[in-house]
């Protein structure tokens, strides 16, 4: 087996994948077998404990990066194995690992992939399917179901609790595939749904793939009102899905929302931008409980709900992206002007009853370098009256979207 050397010493990060024995390479057998000190925590030390009392090798707990290269270093052994749990490649594993580690040019062993064994006992492929790791304590999951076809699952603890909250955000028909202790001479595979495993004990150690089909909801652009708890302040579905798709909100920005209401528009925020944060001002207490309760209801973990006005309320926060104005603010050329100020480049949307309001935000972005752009919208949905269809709830507002120039 050949490995760089670095001061003399051979340093492998072994993935081990799910763990088991059936599901370690043997380039990854070889390495555990000759190494003399094991460095790692959890179930991967663990892991290796066998091995250590097989050839008198040392055991070393170690949680962060900095104190496994600090021991790699001070150690006398010369071959030293740094065992990680998972897929080092989309775990995130070797990326907490690799700045600290990278000048010691170790050898990387990322094992038997979940994804792929996941793949030949399911039947199914999960390629581009995400892996969210409750052990690592990954949130969002309701989430991230709603914006991929497949997901895996990795929980070491009761996920029921986990199943419930994905029932309630309206997932409960998505297809559960389970592999309960995989890898090990007592895996066992079972299928149900997400409602029957919120009811149902799993064995420690499982994973799950995730499947939503056709008829399960997904997000996109346009969440109905229906869906919303107090979903009379809820903006049309049809007004939130033109904004979102002028604003293009991308999954690492940070958006603000001034004037959450019931937290309709923060919810779909929190959707598109699935790894950012989405910070939601709002004065009304009875309003803010609403946005609370809905981001519960859907899962959207990266919202954070602040009482108070803005922009004093968000002076203390990084700048926005996304900013988002509800209502006819009569605040909106000062929330504008810093928006502005904080980030030239950021993308404003003002929704407002009020010509007065809209006139207002479009003088404000053009005098600042943006091109602003304004649509009246209304609607009307059609209601069943006896045995006639009638138009019912017209509604219009201004919408007011701006771009840099």
């Amino acid at each position: 087996m050949s490995a760089v050397k670095q001061s003399g010493k051979q340093i492998w990060v072994i993935g081990l994948g799910l763990g088991g024995k059936r599901l370690v390479t043997r380039q990854e057998s070889a390495a555990l077998k000759l190494a003399q000190l094991y460095i790692g925590s959890g179930a991967a030390l663990d892991y290796a404990r066998e091995y250590a009392a097989a050839n008198g090798g040392r055991l070393y707990q170690a949680l962060r990066g900095e104190e496994m290269r600090r021991e790699i270093l001070e150690a006398r052994e010369e071959r030293i194995a740094v065992l990680t749990q998972g897929d080092p490649g989309s775990s995130g594993e070797l990326d907490e690992l690799w700045p600290s580690l990278r000048d010691l040019k170790p050898v990387i062993f990322p094992g038997i992939s979940i994804a792929s064994y996941v793949a030949s006992r399911t039947g199914m492929s999960c390629a581009g399917a995400p892996l969210v790791d409750l052990r690592r304590g990954q949130a969002n999951l309701a989430q991230i179901c709603r914006l991929h076809e497949k997901v895996l699952v990795l929980t070491s603890s009761d996920i029921r609790p986990v199943m419930r909250g994905l029932t309630v955000a309206g997932l409960g028909k998505t297809v559960a595939c389970v592999l309960e202790h995989p890898g090990e001479a007592t895996e066992k595979m079972s299928t149900a749904n997400i409602r029957e495993l919120s009811e149902r004990e799993i064995l420690e150690h499982a994973v799950i793939l995730l499947v939503r089909g056709s008829a399960a909801p997904h997000y996109s652009f346009g969440i109905r009102e229906e869906e919303f708890r107090a979903s009379s302040s809820a903006l049309p579905s049809e007004l939130r899905a033109v904004m979102l798709s002028k604003l293009g909100i991308r999954e690492k920005e940070v958006v603000y929302v001034i004037g959450s209401a019931c937290g309709d528009t923060v919810v779909e925020a929190a959707c598109a931008s699935v790894s950012g944060i989405v910070y939601a001002v709002e004065e009304d207490e009875a309003f803010m409980n609403k946005t609370l309760e809905n981001c519960r209801r859907f899962g959207t973990r990266n919202v954070r709900v602040i009482k108070g006005t803005a922009p004093a309320a968000l002076s203390h926060v990084e700048p926005a992206d996304v900013l988002i104005l509800r209502g006819a603010k009569e605040n909106t050329k000062d929330l504008i002007q810093i928006g502005i100020s904080r980030n030239p480049g950021v993308r404003i949307a003002v929704i407002t009853r009020t010509l007065e309001t809209a006139a207002e935000a479009m003088h404000q972005m053009e005098e600042r370098g943006q091109t602003a752009e304004l649509l009246t919208l209304s609607g009307s949905r059609c209601q069943k009256e006896g045995e006639r269809h009638a138009l019912s709830g017209t509604w219009t507002y201004f919408l007011v979207t701006s771009l840099r120039t």
